[in-house]
């Protein structure tokens, strides 16, 4: 199995229960504090500068596959097997527009793309993590996988990136 990253906020109120759903299929974890707003960021650049700067230089001293998990995801069925994935594979997500996926809820990431994504995110700005990586894969040629049919919903939650609730079909009280 590859590494799970969950990245999360010190005033998360969604932790606990992401945690419990992993939990349950008896995956262990890493957790992540990541950048809030009070560190100067951007909202729409918290997650990218927090994978960047905090999970990134991790996953790569371990040489390992990764998942990458935001603090307010519900696991409700176990993960999927690497061997079935890409080299990066969007599994929790909020739909597909024209140029992007919308949302980075679970994201799959192998080892040998992990270095490619760290040289282009140095020199990349700040910016939504799902529009990133969307403009990555393509840009780079990657094999990637919109992994559809994932059993997994979002804890209801007021947004760091943006004001108010999150109030997506698959959000959950």
């Amino acid at each position: 199995m590859a590494d799970i990253y969950v990245l999360t906020h010190s005033n998360s109120t969604t932790l606990n229960d992401c945690l419990d759903s992993i939990y349950k299929f008896n995956y262990e974890t890493t957790i992540i504090h990541g950048y809030t707003v009070h560190d100067h960021f951007k909202k729409n650049e918290i997650c990218y500068s927090s994978f960047r700067d905090r999970i990134l230089p991790l996953a790569l001293e371990t040489g390992r596959d990764i998942f990458y998990i935001e603090d307010d995801v519900i696991l409700n069925e176990p993960l999927p097997e690497p061997d079935s994935l890409g080299d990066v594979s969007f599994i929790g997500f909020h739909g597909k527009r024209k140029d992007h996926i919308i949302g980075t809820e679970i994201v799959f990431f192998r080892n040998n793309i992990l270095k490619f994504l760290k040289n282009d995110m140095e020199k990349s700005k700040s910016q939504h993590f799902d529009q990133y990586l969307s403009k990555f894969v393509r840009r780079q040629a990657i094999e990637y996988m919109i992994y559809k049919g994932f059993n997994w919903n979002e804890k209801k939650h007021d947004s760091l990136n943006i004001d108010g609730a999150r109030f997506h079909k698959r959000v959950i009280e």
